[in-house]
Formats: C-alpha cells, sequence, structure tokens
C-alpha cells in the first residue's frame, strides 16, 4: 500500500513538473539584438521556429527586402512585448497589422511609415502605453487610427505626417500624456484635431501645419497650451486654423465667460462676442463686414493698434459676463 502510494506521487510530481515546464517554454523573452523581417516567409514560420518567443527583448524591424515582399503578419500573433522599438515601414502589399492583437507591452518607439495600402491598425486594441514616439507618416490609404484608442501615455513625441486620406484621429482620445513634439501635418483630408482633447501634459513643442482641410483647432487643451505662450507653429491649415492667433481667437468665442481678463489682440478679430468676468483689453482690427461684440464687468480698453474698418459693427458694453 505504501509502495502504491509513493507511485502515485512520483506520477503525480511528474506531471506537475510537466506543467511548469512547459509553461516556462512559453513565456520566454528572446532576441536581446531584435530581429527584422524582411520576406513573407520568415514572419509565416516564426512560429514554429521559435516558439516559446512571446517577449522578444531588443527592436521588431518589419521591412520587406522588396515593397512587395511582406503582405501579412499573422504569424507573429504570439508576441506579447517589445523590450524596443516597433518599426513597419515601406510594405506596400500591407493592408492591416493582423498579429499584433496580443501586444501589450511596447517600450520603446511605435513606428508607421511608406506603408501604401495600409488601411487599418485596429491590431493595437491591447496596446496602453508607448515607451517612445508614436509616429504614422505616409501611410496613403489609412482613413483613421482606430487600434490606438487604449493608448493612454506615450513616453515621447507624437508625429502625426503625410497621410493623404486620414479623416479621423479621434481614436487618440484616451492620450494624456506625451513627452515631447505635438505634429500634426501634411494630412490633406483631415479637418478636426479632435482627439487630442485629453493631452494634459508633457507637449514640449505644437506643430499644425500644412493641413489643407483642418478648420477645427480650438481645443481646450490646445487653448490652454497657446495661452500659456507655449512653442509653436501653426500655418498653412484651413480658415479656423490659420494660425495661433486665429485658434486662440475661437478658443475666446468657444469658452465665454470664465476668465477675469481678456485680450482680444487678433489681426483680425474674427466675428463673435467676447466676454470678460472683470477687463477686456483690445488692440486688434475688426476686418470689413466685420461683426464684434466686447462686453466686460469693470472696464473695456481700447489699445493702440486698435482699428474697425467701414462697414463692420462693433459694439463694447460695460454688463455682468453672461447676460
Amino acid at each position: 500500500m505504501v509502495f502504491h502510494i509513493k507511485i502515485l506521487s512520483m506520477k503525480y510530481l511528474s506531471i506537475v513538473l510537466s506543467i511548469l515546464i512547459s509553461g516556462s517554454l512559453f513565456s520566454q523573452s528572446c532576441f536581446v539584438n531584435g530581429i527584422t523581417f524582411t520576406t513573407q516567409s520568415q514572419i509565416n514560420n516564426f512560429s514554429q521556429s521559435f516558439p516559446s518567443c512571446t517577449s522578444i527583448i531588443g527592436d521588431v524591424n518589419i521591412e520587406g527586402a522588396t515593397s512587395s515582399s511582406i503582405q501579412s503578419i499573422n504569424g507573429l500573433a504570439q508576441i506579447r512585448s517589445i523590450g524596443g522599438n516597433l518599426r513597419i515601414a515601406n510594405n506596400d502589399d500591407l493592408i492591416n497589422l493582423f498579429g499584433f492583437e496580443n501586444l501589450t507591452n511596447l517600450d520603446g518607439d511605435l513606428l508607421i511609415f511608406s506603408n501604401q495600402n495600409l488601411e487599418d491598425i485596429s491590431a493595437f486594441e491591447d496596446l496602453h502605453d508607448i515607451g517612445g514616439y508614436l509616429h504614422i507618416s505616409s501611410n496613403y490609404s489609412l482613413e483613421d487610427l482606430t487600434g490606438l484608442d487604449n493608448i493612454n501615455d506615450i513616453g515621447e513625441s507624437l508625429l502625426i505626417f503625410d497621410n493623404d486620406n486620414l479623416e479621423d484621429i479621434s481614436a487618440l482620445g484616451q492620450i494624456s500624456t506625451i513627452g515631447g513634439t505635438l505634429t500634426i501635418a501634411k494630412n490633406d483630408s483631415l479637418t478636426t484635431l479632435v482627439g487630442l482633447e485629453n493631452i494634459y501634459y508633457g507637449i514640449t513643442d505644437l506643430r499644425i501645419f500644412a493641413n489643407p482641410s483642418l478648420s477645427i483647432c480650438s481645443l481646450p487643451r490646445i487653448c490652454t497650451y497657446l495661452s500659456n505662450g507655449g512653442n509653436h507653429l501653426i500655418t498653412g491649415n484651413a480658415q479656423g486654423c490659420l494660425n495661433a492667433e486665429e485658434i486662440s481667437s475661437f478658443c475666446l468665442l468657444s469658452d465665454p465667460c470664465t476668465k477675469m481678463i481678456v485680450s482680444v489682440d487678433f489681426d483680425p478679430v474674427i466675428n463673435g462676442t467676447y466676454q470678460a468676468i472683470e477687463e477686456l483689453n483690445s488692440s486688434g482690427n475688426i476686418p470689413i463686414d466685420g461683426d464684434v461684440h466686447f462686453t466686460a464687468g469693470n472696464c473695456i480698453t481700447i489699445e493702440a493698434g486698435f482699428s474697425v474698418a467701414i462697414n463692420a459693427r462693433f459694439l463694447a458694453e460695460i454688463k455682468n459676463c453672461g447676460l
């Protein structure tokens, strides 16, 4: 009886050891120096060649030997963590990024550029933080950024550049922190910056330029950044985002009766009602056909340089803000 019990115990121990060993095999780190995929066969054979590799310590580079070498990255579905950068570039036949659905950790940069026919990046839905840069550029078939909806923090700069058909960046709406320059440039179809409204910390430079359809830029965080004198380059966008002065003007119009002192020093002053709880000052220029209304609780000061064009309408009133 005792001998029989020992045999059962050894079998049990063998099973437990087998489970522990097999478990460790499926959670190994690998490729300290990174890995580069240049052919479809490398991707297709990855799970068979490296069945236990789920965490890559170095960089992952996906760039075909020719622009048509890679059509799918489904073979990389076992990867859960990348300690370096993830670079996906110059793959003209790549339509989506399915294969990264299980990626939850990226310590380096996410670089997606020059993939001419890329339409879908939704595979990144389980990714919450990017340790380095987020760089999306020259993906001419990409219309939105669905898949980045759960990104909370970006360790360095954010660049959305030269994506001709990109219309919607609202998927970036969960981002609260970046660690560098925010650049939105040369996106011909983009009309609004909605998606950047929750970035509260970390912008060191704001660059919004050469977006010919972009007309909505006066988001609260952009307004605060500009009113605090943050570094910026804003030019070459549609009306509403032409320059920092115009955006700041729309900021005041969209956020009435919240400031003690308001300065309206724009040229031209955008039509609308500008309100201050106590004091409003202006050296701005109201153009032909302008229709501008100033109200303040205590005083309105017209400063040197202020002008009202012929045929423009201008009214200044001392009254309680908001009435």
